[in-house]
This record gives C-alpha cells, sequence and structure tokens, in this order.
C-alpha cells in the first residue's frame, strides 16, 4: 500500500479509512467510560465494604466482556475494510499496467504507421 498516493482516491479511500479507524476508537473509549454502578450499589458500597469489592468486580466484569465484544468487532470491521482496499489498489495496478501496455503498442501502431508512408 506503499503506492497510494499515485492513486488519488485510493489515497482518500485510506484518509477516509484512517479516519474511521480513529473515530471508532474514540467512541468505543467513550462508551467504556459511560457504563458506571447504578447510584444505589455506589450508597451501598460504602456501607459494606464486601459487597463493594463485590461490585467493583461486576464493574470490571462488564468492563471486560464490553471491551472484548466491541474490539473484535471493530478488528472485522477493519480487517474487511483493507481487504478491500487491497482488493482496490492491486485492481488499480493492473488497470495501470494495461494502460501503460495500450500507450506503448499505440505508440508502436503511429511509427508503424509513420515508417510505412515514409
Amino acid at each position: 500500500m506503499d503506492d497510494v498516493t499515485e492513486f488519488p482516491a485510493l489515497a482518500q479511500a485510506k484518509r477516509l479509512f484512517l479516519r474511521r479507524k480513529y473515530a471508532a476508537r474514540q467512541h468505543e473509549t467513550g462508551l467504556h467510560q459511560q457504563i458506571k454502578l447504578p447510584q444505589g450499589d455506589e450508597n451501598m458500597s460504602s456501607k459494606n465494604p464486601r459487597s463493594a469489592q463485590t461490585n467493583q468486580q461486576k464493574q470490571t466484569r462488564i468492563d471486560s466482556d464490553f471491551g472484548s465484544r466491541y474490539s473484535t468487532t471493530l478488528e472485522s470491521i477493519f480487517s474487511d475494510v483493507d481487504q478491500h482496499l487491497q482488493f482496490i489498489s492491486s485492481n488499480l495496478v493492473q488497470i495501470n499496467t494495461m494502460e501503460k501496455q495500450l500507450s506503448l503498442r499505440l505508440i508502436y501502431r503511429f511509427v508503424a504507421i509513420a515508417l510505412e508512408a515514409a
């Protein structure tokens, strides 16, 4: 993907992909921070230290499950996007090669016509 800059559409797709990846990461951390224990549980935890520890373990488990679920989803999405970008890149390379071959054929034809006319 080093030759992405040669193709403006592919470069734009890569920039969009990186922006979406950054936004998804920010969104994931924002959602992760929004999950809190209900107010009633916090009040109970201050009265009973054992309950506080249990609630904290529950919250840690919830956060862990939440993070792993969303990170797995994001990894699969980004892997699909990366595969599509690689497919587009390979197609663009093939198109570029075909254009070069076509240009060489046209030049050869023009030279052949010019030589026949001379």
